[in-house]
């Protein structure tokens, strides 16, 4: 599939970006609350391409192709009522993924044309993107490594093997390419992805601690030993960013 850069469609999210406008005066003073002090931890795993991958059975129909701008409304609009917090700043973050410019952005769309999942598959020539976008909370890819960001499923559409059947698709993709292993960032709290990525085979090799104090935000790298179980609880993952090995 051709190479695809939000830029390149020069579809502009302003009406999405400023969330205050639109009710959500209570989320911005979480996130204040969040940034004067708190703690998160995300696990950062990886599966050999080299494995064979299960064909996963999705529950519908569907296919893959490259983000159009109009799937951005569609999978990412802020202003739709009766959202959740976290829901709305998922989407929030997503938003500020396209504007970053990365390219491979895929959409997952169902049989009627409807786009219900975004992904990005990100090779290191993404490098200098990753680095401005995230300033350094995701590792340099090596040229043999692939990284997907931005996992999202609308709501509606979950349980579905949505996922799981994007997965296989990008694992093809590793493929044509000779990559040797792919990596993903998740949250240690977001248990339902945790467990695919675990069905999947990935295998936990590190974690980042993000802290925030009094609007200062800084993180922390930790290798884990080998085959490390996971999902781990706030203070296993304590203990393993304060542990000697």
């Amino acid at each position: 599939m051709a190479s695809e850069s939000f830029n390149s469609h020069n579809v502009s999210t302003n009406s999405y970006e400023e969330p205050i406008f639109n009710g959500y005066i209570g989320l911005i003073f979480r996130e204040l609350r969040r940034r004067i002090y708190s703690d998160r931890y995300f696990l950062i795993s990886a599966r050999e391409v080299a494995v064979p991958l299960e064909i996963p059975e999705p529950k519908i129909k569907l296919s893959l192709r490259p983000l159009k701008p109009e799937d951005i409304p569609q999978l990412l609009n802020i202003n739709r009522k009766g959202m959740k917090d976290d829901e709305v700043l998922e989407r929030i973050r997503l938003l500020l993924l396209l504007s970053a410019g990365l390219e491979e952005c895929y959409v997952v769309e169902t049989e009627e044309g409807i786009p219900c999942h975004i992904s990005w598959w990100i090779t290191a020539s993404q490098n200098p993107v990753l680095e401005k976008l995230f300033q350094g909370r995701i590792l340099p890819l090596a040229e043999d490594e692939v990284l997907v960001e931005g996992d999202f499923t609308l709501e509606p559409y979950r349980r579905l093997g949505i996922s799981s059947w994007r997965r296989f698709q990008f694992f093809q993709k590793n493929l044509t390419i000779n990559a040797s292993r792919q990596i993903g960032y998740i949250r240690h709290d977001n248990l339902p992805s945790l467990s695919k990525n675990k069905k999947a085979g990935f295998k936990l090799f590190m974690i980042r601690k993000d802290t925030w104090r009094f609007f200062r935000q800084r993180f922390f790298f930790k290798a884990v030993p080998e085959d490390t179980p996971y999902p781990l609880t706030e203070k296993e993952l304590s203990e393993l960013m304060n542990s000697g090995s």
